[in-house]
């Protein structure tokens, strides 16, 4: 990236702010889930598991406060009843 950068500023001052402008539209079309959501649908499509070995976050039953959601307090939602 530097290599391009040096190459159009020297050559093509304003040319380099319309190149680094086309790179964002097209990071933003082609990954439009950001760089994590497109890394967990490529291991997702990779291997016999389907990527079922990575997790990038907790499972919601690994969460702590297991079987109930809790309030900000920390009570229950039952308990508040």
């Amino acid at each position: 990236m530097n290599w391009l950068q040096s190459l159009l500023t020297t050559h093509y001052p304003d040319l380099w702010l319309l190149v680094l402008g086309g790179l964002f539209v097209a990071v933003v079309l082609f990954f439009p889930d950001g760089v994590v959501g497109t890394g967990q649908k490529l291991l997702a499509r990779l291997g016999p598991g389907g990527g079922a070995g990575v997790r990038l976050s907790p499972r919601p039953e690994e969460r702590q406060g297991s079987e109930e959601a809790k309030t900000p307090t920390g009570v229950s939602h039952l308990e508040a009843r």
